[in-house]
Order: C-alpha cells, then structure tokens, then sequence
C-alpha cells in the first residue's frame, strides 16, 4: 500500500498508494555536503526493508515508519558522486556499487550492513548498471561494455567478458539493467 521513491536531494519519500497521502520520509543527506547528498537510484525492497542510500549514508529502512535499521558510510573517500544503479540483495547479502564504480563495488551482510567484500577500481570503474544476483553469482556491467560474474559470498571475480568497445563513448555504455 506504500510508494516508496528518493529524490535527488537524499530524501526518500513513502506515500500511500491510495490517496498519495505522506506516510514518511527521511532525509539521508541530511548534515552531509551537498556533493555527497544526492541520489539517483531507486530504493530496494526486499522482506518489509527499504535499501537506498547517498554516497555517504547508506541505509536499510523500515517499510512501515521509515526508521533506520542500520546504516553505513560506504564510501568514506568518496569524492561526491551519488550511486546512479540500485542495491540488489539475495542471499542474506546485499550488493551495491558506490561513486560509479570509484568507491568500489562492495557487498554486504543484509541484516547489518558490515561489509563482507569490495571490488576495488580500476574493476569497479564506471559500473552505472544494477546488478543482477542470480544463486550465488552477482553479475555486473560498466559503460565500456564489459559485463563480468562475481561469487555473492566472497565477491571473488570469475569470468568476465567484453561485449563491445566504443572507446569510451559513454552513449553506447550499459546504464540500465
């Protein structure tokens, strides 16, 4: 019954689906820099928690009242660009790619947010698509057209492709999921 959304000021909003009457928010760029406050990826539902999060301040929020479960800080050296895919989460293990890739892909314990891998640039560079878990493999893509297939659990990389190269144009690049 709720509609959950983030807007690009770090504010996640649920409505009720019904009447569009506010139900909560929360403002996760709230005391942060302007550059580390904006979001663009849409929120994560998954078993009554809300996954979404700034560069900064990424949280599992209650569906019901919007209260934070937990929260970290993903990307402490981040130098201020905001997650553009969302979180995907299966397995008890969440995976989220931070600064477009600069601050690493990382994987994390759903239940508390602790970090249990991340795939450090230059791998994680310019990763913008949702990744996908399947089993126990997470597969990722970045605007150079390489897409490759990590283990949930260890984040190890096992195999990876390149599909094509435009040389770096970024029009062609895999944005979407």
């Amino acid at each position: 019954g709720l509609v959950i959304f983030a807007t690009a000021d770090g504010v996640v909003h649920a409505v009720a689906a019904a009447t569009g009457a506010v139900v909560w928010s929360v403002d996760l760029g709230a005391d942060l820099p302007e550059s580390v406050s904006w979001m663009y990826a849409s929120p994560t539902i998954l078993d009554d928690l809300v996954y979404v999060g700034v560069a900064r301040h990424f949280a599992a929020l209650d569906l019901a009242t919007g209260a934070e479960n937990w929260s970290m800080d993903p990307a402490p050296l981040s130098r201020g660009v905001g997650p553009f895919s969302s979180a995907a989460i299966a397995g008890g293990v969440g995976v989220a790619i931070f600064g477009r890739g600069q601050d690493g892909v990382i994987g994390w314990d759903a239940s508390d947010g602790a970090e249990l891998w991340r795939i450090p640039p230059p791998r994680s560079n310019k990763v913008n698509a949702s990744p996908v878990i399947d089993g126990d493999l997470v597969y990722l893509g970045d605007v150079d057209g390489e897409i490759y297939a990590a283990d949930l659990v260890t984040g190890a990389v096992l195999w990876s492709r390149q599909l094509y190269y435009y040389g770096g144009d970024l029009g062609f690049g895999l944005f979407a999921t």
